[in-house]
């Protein structure tokens, strides 16, 4: 199916770190159908300080950042450097960020295209209604997650680094799994219902499928796009894991503090929605053969 081109985004790609969202980049970029940004994580919604993101764009007057020798040397060499995109880099360095900025970071592109940062997915309802407002609510948001425990785990082992864990890390372990920067991001209910709210649709797309099925969930990703999903059949690897963490199992004691905090909220989205939710709440219970829907469209 042609996908007609609009001056604003068709898409935008949000979830929780280690949920698949890179998977998912490497993905769309195969499409002949697709085009993103040379940057996958843009961060223009989540710039203000007050998030714990990246917050490159928070000085958002040219002629300040430029006062930065360091900013202006490092953003000189990128453009420099690069030859495909060196237009899109001239205009994402050097500019006043706002919103007639952002929507030209796209309107060369003549296809379906979006932006994936995964942190929108920490927005205050401000600025998902401000994002409503700039792309309009007909938008497509597609929600990557995964297991808040599993999540969280494989977090901490990709940020620590360690080649393994004992029992003197539990006090480290604990205040990163605790932190506002680690549960902001798996608080998966208030931004289904948030998003919902400004947005006729979400996708959510389950880190589960992209291990058993990662082709019936790529599938559902293009019908929901309206896009030609017959090209899915010449992609390669896609069961190739993308940023992955080292291979230490979760200690008892982590996957107690971990149950504790997120066993009544996957609970919650279970009973609320089904799906993968579902095996979550009671993996024990459940034949490993389960048919489990792959993704989900609220």
């Amino acid at each position: 199916m042609a996908h007609i081109k609009t001056n604003k985004l068709n898409f935008l790609g949000i979830g929780a770190q280690k949920a698949g969202t890179t998977w998912l980049f490497k993905q769309f970029v195969k499409s002949d159908q697709i085009k993103l940004p040379p940057v996958k994580e843009l961060h223009y919604f989540d710039r203000s300080t007050d998030y714990p993101s990246p917050n490159f764009l928070a000085e958002t007057n040219l002629t300040s950042r430029l006062l930065n020798p360091k900013w202006t040397i490092k953003a000189l060499q990128k453009v420099k450097k690069e030859k495909e995109y060196r237009d899109w880099y001239k205009k994402w360095f050097f500019s006043d960020y706002n919103d007639e900025w952002y929507l030209s970071l796209f309107q060369e592109f003549d296809k379906c295209v979006g932006e994936m940062t995964p942190a929108y997915a920490i927005l205050s309802e401000e600025d998902v209604a401000n994002m409503s407002k700039l792309l309009g609510p007909e938008t497509k948001i597609i929600f990557m997650l995964r297991n808040p425990i599993d999540r969280a785990w494989s977090s901490y082992k990709y940020m620590n680094r360690k080649e393994q864990y004992t029992s003197s890390d539990f006090e480290e372990a604990k205040s990163f799994l605790c932190s506002e920067y680690q549960t902001l991001r798996s608080n998966y209910f208030n931004t289904i219902e948030l998003y919902k709210k400004y947005f006729k649709s979400i996708f959510i797309g389950f880190f589960d499928a992209i291990v058993e099925n990662p082709r019936a969930l790529l599938f559902d990703v293009f019908q929901y796009l309206e896009l030609d999903t017959s090209e899915i059949e010449y992609f390669a690897d896609l069961d190739k894991r993308i940023n992955t963490s080292k291979n230490i199992k979760m200690p008892q004691d982590i996957e107690l503090l971990l149950k504790n905090m997120y066993s009544l909220p996957i609970s919650e989205l279970a009973s609320r929605y089904g799906g993968y939710f579902k095996k979550w709440d009671t993996p024990d219970s459940l034949s490993e053969t389960h048919d489990f829907k792959q993704s989900l469209i609220i």
